[in-house]
Order: structure tokens, then sequence, then C-alpha cells
């Protein structure tokens, strides 16, 4: 299943998690007055990682929440993805010839049974 606004967030995720590295030291030096032109240029970076990472998960949330107001039919279902197609072909664990085969207990009960059926 297509999951969208995945990429954006997972964008904004870590440029939001690389500016937590990158912004905390050089702001403390830029605000405090001992800043070099290298502190400055991450300070910079530092900002730009922000707003990105801001705007992507904005943009993410806004893609995510837009497609689950869309309506949903029978007919829109994308029946050509990887999963469904596995699904498909794995007949024998329905019908009790594949790997899922489990026997089953005594009187096909559960084990918990003690009436049994």
């Amino acid at each position: 299943m297509h999951t969208t606004g995945a990429r954006p967030l997972v964008g904004g995720g870590i440029a939001l998690g690389t500016m937590l590295f990158v912004l905390p030291i050089s702001m403390f030096e830029v605000f405090t007055g001992t800043a070099e032109s290298a502190t400055i240029a991450t300070f910079v970076l530092g900002i730009a990682l922000l707003t990105c990472g801001v705007c992507l998960i904005v943009t993410g949330l806004l893609a995510r929440s837009r497609d689950l107001r869309s309506q949903r039919t029978y007919e829109s279902i994308n029946y050509d993805t990887p999963s469904y197609t596995t699904r498909q072909g794995n007949t024998g664990a329905r019908n009790g010839t594949g790997a899922f085969n489990v026997p089953q207990l005594s009187g096909g009960g559960c084990a918990g049974d003690i009436g049994g059926s």
C-alpha cells in the first residue's frame, strides 16, 4: 500500500535530527558574541535545517491528511502491490498443504476447551 506523505516526513525528521547536533553550540557562540566565521556558517546551516525540516514535516502531514480524507471504493484499490500478489500466490497456507499447515489437536478444539466440541 502506498503511503502518501511518508518521504517528506522522513526527510523532515532527518533534517530536524541533524539540526539538533549542528545548531545548539553554534547558537550559543553567536549569542555570546564569541563566534568566528566557521561558527556563523554552522549557525546558518542549523537555521536552514530547522526551516527545511519543519516545512517538510508540515508538507508530509498535509499530504497524509489529504490522502485520508479521500473516499475509498473497491475500484480505487491497487491490486498490483507485491504484498497482494504474494498473498494470492500462497494458496497452500489456506488449503492446508502449505508451510502454515498446523496439526490440529484431538477433536479439533483448543487446548483450553475442557468440554470439547
